[in-house]
């Protein structure tokens, strides 16, 4: 099963049964030096402990069990077994967990023009099917921006479309001084996104680059 580190995956455990009612299942993980885990996770069904310490659930012919894959998991094993009252199910089932990997981004942006209130965003494409990254080309006719502000928890603030040319800047306005933004860029019917994490300026530091700037005319 693929999973991003810290993400949450429903695994669901089916089971042919006769009788099939008076299920109990039976959920551990165990990696390669022999650790066990229990208490995995929100399982659902009516859940009690056995006599070892594992998570017992009554339920039907199916178990469900809602995991936060973290870096344990995917070193180990997940399995999950039913009892009846005739006896134990004799293979479990066997779950492993491999990292998603994401593809990368055939979108580029850069940043520039910092004040306290504002910035400005350069993005280029590569063409798909391109694998020289000096090969650029304009973007499709629509790309996405998105505006989010980390200080307050990734809160939205802002996402619109734009059809102005890849390779003139946007400027981003409006901004609160001395903050932390998520910026992602999206090309229309592209899945992977372009982000990263812009600060603007204190307002002491935007008044002491335009001292210089002053400073540095010729007289």
């Amino acid at each position: 099963m693929e999973a991003r580190i810290n993400e949450a995956v429903n695994v669901n455990c089916d089971v042919i049964a006769d009788p099939d009612d008076g299920l109990r299942y039976f959920w551990i993980a165990e990696d390669g030096a022999g650790h066990r885990r229990r208490k995995l996770g929100a399982v659902s069904g009516e859940i009690e402990d056995d006599e070892a310490g594992n998570d017992r659930v009554r339920e039907g012919s199916s178990s469900r069990l809602e995991v936060m894959v973290d870096a344990y998991l995917f070193q180990a094993t997940l399995y999950c077994w039913a009892k009846n009252a005739v006896g134990t199910q004799r293979e479990p089932c066997r779950y492993k967990f491999t990292l998603r990997r994401e593809r990368a981004s055939g979108l580029k942006c850069s940043f520039g023009n910092y004040t306290e209130s504002s910035f400005s965003l350069t993005c280029t494409s590569t063409p798909i099917g391109s694998s020289g990254s000096d090969v650029r080309g304009p973007l499709v006719p629509r790309l996405r921006f998105e505006l989010f502000d980390a200080g307050a928890g990734n809160r939205s603030e802002r996402g619109f479309w734009t059809l102005a040319d890849a390779r003139e800047p946007y400027l981003i306005t409006g901004l609160k001084p001395a903050t932390d933004y998520l910026v992602v860029a999206r090309q229309e019917w592209a899945e992977t996104p372009f982000s990263a994490y812009v600060r603007t300026l204190a307002p002491a530091q935007t008044l002491r680059r335009n001292r210089g700037e002053e400073g540095s005319v010729p007289r």
